[in-house]
Formats: C-alpha cells, sequence, structure tokens
C-alpha cells in the first residue's frame, strides 16, 4: 500500500511539474480556492486501537477531494480513515481535486495532525486512584514515554508535592480560623482570666476568715 501511493504521489507531482497545462488546465485560481476552502472544513480525528498505533478518520469530506497519507488513501470504503498511524510523530494529510470536478488532479491545502503517545503506565492499578487523577503520568496519553523508574521517581516527586501542599492548606485554614474568630476567642480568654482572677479573690478572702 505504502510503494503504490508512493508511486501515485510521484506521478502526480511530476505531472504537475512537467506537465502544467494538462493536469488542471480547467481549473481557475478561484475553484481551486473554494476547494481549498472544503479542505479547511474537513476534520480530523484519531482513534487509539492498541499498544501505541492509532486510527485517523476524516470527516465532511467532498466527494469531489480525495485525501491521502503516507500510509494509504482516505476513501469511502474505508469510511475515510487509514490504519496504524504510529503515536509521536507528525503526519501530512495531503489532498487533490479528484476527477469528480475540473480541477482534477490538482493539488490542495494540506493538514497536519500531532498523535500523542498512548501511555503504558495508564492501566496501573495505582493510576486508577482518584488521587492520581491530576498526574500527568497516570493520563491516557502523554508527550514522551518514560521508563519503570523514571514513572516510580515522578510518582514520589507528585505525592511529596500534595503532602506538602496539604501541610500548607491546614496551616492556612488555622490561620483563617484564629482571624474569623479574634473576638470570640479574645472574650473566652479575657473571660477565662476574670473567673480565674475571682476565683483566687474569693479563695484569699476565704483564708483570711
Amino acid at each position: 500500500m505504502i510503494k503504490k501511493l508512493t508511486l501515485f504521489l510521484f506521478v502526480m507531482f511530476s505531472s504537475i511539474i512537467l506537465f502544467p497545462n494538462l493536469v488542471n488546465a480547467e481549473c481557475s485560481e478561484e475553484e481551486k480556492h473554494d476547494l481549498n476552502k472544503l479542505v479547511e472544513n474537513i476534520q480530523v480525528k484519531y482513534e487509539h486501537t492498541g499498544n501505541n498505533l492509532f486510527k485517523v478518520t476524516l470527516y465532511n469530506v467532498p466527494d469531489n477531494i480525495t485525501g491521502s497519507c503516507m500510509l494509504g488513501m482516505f476513501d469511502e470504503t474505508t469510511n475515510y480513515s487509514a490504519q496504524n498511524f504510529i503515536g509521536g510523530y507528525l503526519y501530512n494529510l495531503f489532498f487533490i481535486a479528484n476527477e469528480k470536478n475540473e480541477c482534477g488532479m490538482a493539488v490542495l491545502n494540506d493538514k497536519k495532525i500531532t498523535i500523542p503517545i498512548y501511555n503504558i503506565h495508564f492501566e496501573k492499578e495505582i493510576c486508577k486512584k482518584k488521587k492520581y487523577n491530576n498526574f500527568e503520568y497516570c493520563q491516557e496519553f502523554v508527550d514522551k514515554e518514560i521508563s519503570e523508574e523514571e514513572f516510580n521517581k515522578k510518582l514520589l516527586e507528585f505525592d511529596k508535592k500534595n503532602v506538602e501542599k496539604e501541610e500548607v492548606n491546614n496551616n492556612f485554614n488555622i490561620v483563617e480560623f484564629l482571624k474569623d474568630n479574634i473576638l470570640f476567642i479574645g472574650l473566652s480568654i479575657l473571660t477565662i482570666v476574670i473567673v480565674a482572677i475571682c476565683v483566687i479573690y474569693v479563695k484569699r478572702k476565704k483564708s483570711k476568715i
């Protein structure tokens, strides 16, 4: 499939360079501009299929435009999808006007898509705990792969940060409580002091009798 597509693209671009008037002789700039507007509306979505492989699907593809990539053609028979995209790479998706319009074989704007990396640590039991919902390396997709050793190191760092954050929050809550109840606390202390003084005074008075 890749060899066939490479040959197709080679022939297509060679034809454009060597015989530009034969490729899209009846295609005006305005028509090509309109086709590129249609390309802009094409949506590209990816779906994880296993390991670090993905399926890419095109949506809103007009019938007069054909999409392709180095992994194969996007056409109706495959629901405008292509398999075996590897995570962690930037892919170029090419679009041409097909034989269903006067701009047949005209090269249109391309689209770029970056496929994320599937995180091998995502399915670990520890990652299913609520406290690790925000841990970067417990997410399904990541920007870079890390080893088991690096994962454990990052996990310890995450736990340490959370403990420090909880301590700060607890200290802050105590300070806030004191601020919010300073009047009540002050009156309580004053009342205790007055009662203590009264008790001492009464005891001394009784001891003198």
